[in-house]
């Protein structure tokens, strides 16, 4: 079998369709947030939600660990899968109000992802997969008047960046 490279297409085959999200909402009830999002230059992405679509799956989303410690099933509450010039950018996304510490959820997610990628290439037969992830926060946000939206995000060396726009273009989170 010859080796293919892992792409977005590839990513949708492999993942299940139950965490898919088809609107460009990020959401998260709990919080009371709501924060959308759009794409420019034909750029695609996946949007996938772990943390509240796992009603029906017994054992939840890692349903070989058992239930008795709740922190093996953190998970954060969107992973954005984004194809551009060849690489795969992973936005993984973290809602929370307060300071509540987002780190916990982006160590699980970044585990995750790697397994997620891993799979990919044992079942493609590739060396390797050419994928970048990013850690971003969303914190309360003040609205502001106008359509304002973000610059391009500035991550720290942990490729961090803390979103405070209530709206964003994934095309800021991939250059």
């Amino acid at each position: 079998m010859a080796k293919q490279i892992i792409s977005l297409s590839f990513i949708n085959t492999i993942l299940a369709t139950n965490f898919k999200v088809t609107n460009k909402v990020l959401e998260e009830k709990r919080e009371n947030m709501k924060i959308t999002f759009e794409t420019r230059s034909g750029i695609q992405c996946l949007c996938y939600k772990y943390d509240d679509n796992l009603k029906g799956y017994k054992g939840g989303l890692f349903p070989f660990f058992s239930t008795n410690e709740e922190r093996i099933h953190s998970i954060v509450d969107y992973i954005i899968f984004v194809e551009y010039q060849s690489k795969i950018y992973v936005l993984i996304f973290e809602l929370k109000t307060g300071n509540a510490d987002t780190w916990p959820q982006f160590k699980a997610a970044d585990k995750f992802v790697d397994f997620i990628f891993e799979t990919a290439k044992r079942i493609l037969n590739s060396s390797s997969a050419n994928y970048e992830k990013r850690f971003i926060s969303v914190r309360e946000f003040q609205l502001k008047k106008g359509k304002t939206m973000m610059k391009n995000a500035s991550f720290d060396n942990n490729y961090h960046f803390e979103l405070k726009h209530n709206h964003f273009c994934l095309n800021n989170f991939i250059s």
